[in-house]
């Protein structure tokens, strides 16, 4: 196991272009769907909104909008049907409008910026992380946990990355993979193509962040702990590990214990 780093991702930066946050955030969309890993996801899910009765999930730090349409569709082939909303620090809104026509009337999105940590009282219903809170520090992870339990929401949080040696290594391989992979991604744009293959912006943007999301990644010890003391009403909490395709899927759902 290795220490903690709360080192810099370049989509976390202010400044970081929005063409350069996209490369990233629709790379990432395109493996999550690619790994199938909405499965585990889905299915831990499906039990939280069985529990709670919610008909809605409002996503955090959505990017590109992650594995929501895969396991959306999941969700409608057990018979529960959700609307999803999709929210971020940095609105991608090209790729939120394009999943908003892809699953018309099951998925709208806010086209202003959302702070995890501080989620506005109407946007009401499970709220949901999916390689998300290992952006945040520790504290600020806790309050985006605290957030949810002072205003009585479930919260449903995944990670795919983990601090250990295997993942850390593996990054090192996304630089040739960006290239192998990039034509298949969508949008097909003239300035992905640029960006990857005469200027490779893409791959060791790509590279580093995703070192650096296994270098800061939490474990199930860490999250279990950041839910001790919270706010607010009691909570029940599961944190634990999944694996799926020899992936770790690591998971904290969080609900109302009353």
């Amino acid at each position: 196991m290795v220490r903690r780093l709360q080192l810099f991702e370049f989509t976390d930066l202010p400044r970081c272009p929005e063409t350069v946050r996209r490369l990233v955030t629709d790379y990432l969309r395109f493996v999550l769907r690619l790994l199938r890993l909405d499965g585990p996801m889905a299915s831990l899910l499906l039990g939280l909104i069985r529990h709670t009765g919610a008909d809605r999930l409002v996503d955090l730090c959505s990017g590109a909008s992650g594995p929501i349409l895969p396991i959306l569709r999941r969700l409608q082939r057990e018979g529960v049907s959700v609307h999803v909303l999709l929210t971020d620090r940095f609105p991608n809104l090209p790729a939120f409008a394009l999943a908003a026509r892809q699953a018309p009337g099951a998925v709208d999105y806010v086209p202003e910026p959302i702070d995890a940590t501080c989620v506005p009282a109407e946007l009401a219903g499970i709220r949901t992380l999916f390689e998300g809170l290992h952006h945040f520090p520790p504290a600020q992870a806790r309050a985006i946990l605290a957030d949810a339990t002072r205003c009585g929401a479930p919260i449903a949080v995944f990670e795919v990355t983990a601090r250990s040696l295997l993942p850390i290594l593996g990054s090192f391989l996304l630089i040739p993979m960006v290239f192998l992979i990039t034509p298949f991604i969508r949008p097909l744009t003239w300035w992905r193509l640029v960006l990857t293959y005469l200027l490779p912006v893409a791959p060791l943007v790509i590279f580093w962040d995703a070192l650096v999301s296994s270098l800061r990644s939490y474990t199930v010890a860490e999250l279990r702990a950041l839910t001790e003391g919270l706010p607010g009403p009691p909570y029940l909490w599961e944190v634990g590990q999944v694996r799926h395709l020899g992936l770790p899927v690591t998971y904290l759902l969080g609900r109302p214990a009353t």
